[in-house]
């Protein structure tokens, strides 16, 4: 199915654009010429939107908290988007721990705002709402799951995504938003990540400190992925909403079996990728329970959008550590994005059957 051109000047909104996806999300929207509206409610010092200044990208932009109804249907009603894309959450496991209250406010009442506001502005409105493959009732299975299975959530985090994630089937079901989805996906790694508590961050910042990286449960196994991989997926799925179809629940996992590796895999890589004397060690304070194997099944998404991950493992964290290696030497973040982006785009057109998504 043909997306809309260029020329009919689609205008796109997204909230939590300040965020990591959201970030490099807001750069494949803009090259293809769409109009950009941001809703957060602040950006970190050193994140890749304020170091990437992204923020020339967006016509306009709502600093506004999530869980404010009416401030979050303002906005939308005045921009008056074409699409919406939901990315704003409270997204760490760890902070679910020391702030479940603010964890579970933020990811239900802020989904069902901008639902409610979808509702009542046109609830024909094409939607993508981001939740996660931590949404999933955990059984430890080796084989993908798929998106029939049964949700869960065993800490805050992975619970208040479950329950957003149901928030989101309901208002479908039950007020007809027949073209809103549901995206479900893993761990993406990528450049300008900086945020606490995630591996690849973590090791960046432990190498730059020459420091050996403290590594919470190396040995477990997760989907990864890198970013441009994983937004593809909702670009593609984007295309469809618009023409009022697929709508419903998406996994976009990995689909290169070696992608299925364990954290202490990812870190020995990063740590060859980056050069030079580094270590590691495994952190032996007590940790907050996760899941030691998760693993997602795409099939849905590779048979009916024709989508799949064109980065495998090994080229995943290269194109990663190569981002940080090159503004820690004082390039531009953007323009170090705007390359990065382009490669993907022409490794990914380069594959015959794929639908482009530049």
């Amino acid at each position: 199915m043909s997306r809309q051109s260029k020329e009919e000047k689609v205008k796109v909104l997204l909230t939590g654009h300040t965020g990591f996806k959201g970030s490099w999300f807001s750069l494949m929207l803009k090259e293809r010429g769409y109009l950009l509206a941001g809703l957060s409610d602040q950006f970190l010092v050193d994140s890749l939107y304020k170091v990437a200044s992204l923020n020339q990208l967006y016509e306009e932009e709502y600093f506004v908290d999530i869980r404010d109804r009416e401030a979050v249907e303002n906005s939308i009603s005045s921009y008056k988007p074409d699409l919406v894309f939901h990315f704003a959450a409270q997204p760490l496991v760890r902070d679910s721990y020391s702030r479940p209250h603010e964890t579970f406010d933020v990811n239900v009442t802020g989904t069902v705002n901008v639902l409610e506001a979808v509702r009542k502005y046109d609830n024909s409105l094409p939607t993508l709402i981001v939740t996660t493959d931590k949404v999933y009732k955990n059984f430890g299975k080796k084989e993908g799951y798929v998106e029939e299975d049964e949700l869960g959530g065993s800490d805050p985090y992975s619970a208040s995504k479950s329950a957003a994630d149901i928030v989101a089937q309901s208002y479908i079901s039950s007020f007809k938003l027949n073209r809103t989805a549901i995206v479900r996906a893993g761990n993406v790694i990528g450049g300008g990540d900086w945020s606490k508590d995630r591996l690849v961050p973590d090791l960046i910042r432990s190498l730059i400190a020459q420091v050996p990286a403290v590594i919470r449960f190396p040995d477990a196994t997760r989907p990864w992925q890198h970013v441009l991989d994983c937004l593809s997926g909702y670009l593609l799925l984007s295309d469809r909403l618009i023409h009022g179809e697929c709508s419903g629940v998406w996994n976009f996992g990995p689909t290169h079996a070696q992608s299925r590796e364990k954290v202490s895999q990812v870190v020995e890589l990063v740590l060859a990728e980056w050069g030079g004397k580094s270590s590691w060690i495994r952190d032996s304070t007590p940790n907050t329970m996760e899941a030691h194997l998760l693993d997602l099944d795409s099939s849905k998404a590779r048979r009916e959008l024709h989508w799949a991950d064109v980065l495998d493992f090994e080229k995943s964290i290269r194109m990663t550590v190569d981002y940080y290696k090159r503004v820690i030497a004082g390039e531009q973040p953007i323009r170090v994005m705007y390359e990065q982006l382009s490669e993907y785009q022409n490794i990914r057109n380069s594959i015959p059957g794929f639908e482009e998504i530049s």
